[in-house]
């Protein structure tokens, strides 16, 4: 093993003991931690063993995943890092796009707002209930959906193993067309929609917390590259129409937190950013009988703390 990789997986030791120590020492289940730091147990428990069963690797956590963990276990986020250093995974970025509009795919320019000169080409997983505005995309946007009915939605039960697979499997089949040297982003616009269509729709939330770490290892293995933004994009019709499922506010509150950036995106087409499109986000799961300009106020006051680095 060569030294740097012996010091990376010897600095992953060092920082599961840890996690695991401080967890240990607040008298916190796996369940009870993970849940507090809006993680799926699974992951928790990779990340103190220092392996990963679906790469085989150790885990290597996102900057947002390291922030809530640090705050759930009442640690501060710069002596994890330290403890591992290197092993953050800082990029690639992940980014949580909320539509309140119906519109189909994004164009180029949409596209280029998420993320501002970092994407040459975009990797567009589309919404099987929009017709794709060009079947394949052009050459900067490799467009495909996956129909319901079919993998890796073949059935009303949600399996992140699958969606992972027919990523790999979709992105090998269009390896040619991927340009050298491309930036690649990828976004996978049917969140939302599938959360609608199964019977268990918490797994897409669940699934969020490793997605940055599962989706880039399936477009290496498939094409030899990582991607350098991932974007999930929701709708917010669709979290409304599921709030019999799920509780609608908790929901968005924890995709805000799984995610580095948040971009919501108007009726009207218009994107926001940051601390401001957290707010209209809140603002928009308001609780049955709060009073508008209550929940407002409070809704500002949150934002500008889910916004923090």
């Amino acid at each position: 093993m060569a030294k740097a990789e012996t010091g990376n997986a010897e600095a992953a030791v060092a920082f599961g003991r840890l996690v695991r120590e401080r967890r240990l020492a607040q008298g916190l289940s796996v369940r009870a931690a993970a849940a507090a730091a809006r993680l799926s147990p699974s992951y928790l428990v990779a990340i103190e063993a220092a392996r990963n069963p679906s790469t085989g690797g150790a885990p290597r956590p996102s900057v947002a995943v390291l922030r809530r963990l640090a705050r759930a276990l009442g640690l501060p986020a710069e002596g994890m890092h330290g403890v591992m250093p290197g092993m953050i995974d800082a990029g690639p970025g992940h980014v949580l796009l909320y539509r309140f509009d119906d519109g189909p795919a994004l164009g180029a320019p949409a596209l280029e707002s998420l993320a501002p000169g970092r994407v040459d080409q975009w990797l567009y997983i589309a919404d099987p209930r929009y017709p794709d505005p060009a079947p394949g995309g052009d050459g900067d946007t490799l467009l495909w959906s996956w129909p319901f009915g079919a993998p890796p939605y073949a059935e009303a039960f949600l399996v992140p193993e699958r969606i992972i697979e027919a990523l790999r499997s979709r992105a090998a089949a269009l390896a040619a067309r991927v340009r050298p040297g491309a930036r690649l982003g990828l976004i996978i616009d049917d969140c939302s929609a599938v959360m609608r269509r199964v019977i268990n729709p918490e797994t897409e939330v669940l699934l969020e917390a490793t997605w940055v770490e599962r989706a880039s290892a399936a477009l290496a293995a498939a094409i030899g590259r990582l991607p350098v933004v991932l974007v999930c994009a929701y709708r917010h019709d669709d979290i409304e129409a599921l709030a019999g499922q799920i509780d609608v506010l908790d929901t968005v509150v924890r995709l805000i937190g799984a995610h580095a950036d948040v971009v919501t995106l108007d009726a009207d087409g218009g994107l926001h950013a940051g601390a401001r499109a957290i707010e209209g986000l809140l603002v928009s799961c308001r609780p049955a009988g709060a009073a508008s300009g209550t929940w407002r106020r409070i809704a500002a006051a949150a934002a500008r703390g889910l916004a923090e680095p």
